[in-house]
């Protein structure tokens, strides 16, 4: 056997496979990254308050409410899946609507932690290219574009709203005209 080959095989004898506990930490190392992220964002936001009185407001708030406005948002967050499948379908013709669910949330949840208004939407691609056979890029371009289209649909209704707000005013109804529209100097034509 010459050197070289008995030198990578020692290496090789050396080599410890992962155990059971060394493999299971390394599947979840990023949910425990998640759990101490989210104890060290708690602390810093509750760090300052009384605790006594924020229990009290919770068991003040209005459940029915509450559970409403989530149900609402995650209405919202369906929308938002079911919409992408259509920006999404020259990428991956049938891309699932859990994964693009599950995107969109992680989207959300990336525009309430960061400080500027669309920061959310990589994160979405990346989450989505995570789950899916969808590159980071391909999936960003379809936010790219389906930004773009809910910005020319709002610029097109706000143009036809300036528009109606120009044209000259209706002449509002009142007592001095008929039932047939016509003042009361045009009677007999009625």
């Amino acid at each position: 056997m010459s050197g070289r080959v008995a030198r990578r095989t020692s290496r090789l004898v050396k080599h410890r496979p992962a155990g059971p506990a060394r493999s299971r930490l390394r599947r979840h190392w990023p949910l425990l990254v998640v759990v101490a992220l989210v104890a060290a964002l708690l602390w810093w936001l509750f760090r300052n308050a009384d605790l006594a009185e924020v229990w009290r407001h919770i068991r003040a708030a209005d459940a029915p409410l509450l559970l409403t406005s989530a149900v609402i948002a995650m209405a919202g967050f369906g929308v938002r899946a079911l919409r992408w499948k259509y920006f999404l379908a020259p990428v991956q013709r049938h891309s699932p609507f859990g994964s693009r669910f599950a995107a969109v949330a992680v989207g959300f949840m990336a525009n309430n932690l960061l400080p500027s208004g669309r920061a959310g939407e990589p994160g979405r691609a990346y989450a989505y290219s995570r789950m899916e056979p969808v590159g980071f890029t391909a999936a960003l371009a379809t936010l790219v574009v389906s930004a773009s289209s809910m910005a020319r649909s709002s610029s097109h209704s706000s143009s036809w709203r300036s528009s109606a707000r120009t044209s000259p005013p209706r002449p509002s109804p009142n007592a001095s005209q008929t039932a047939c529209g016509s003042p009361p100097r045009a009677w007999a034509s009625c």
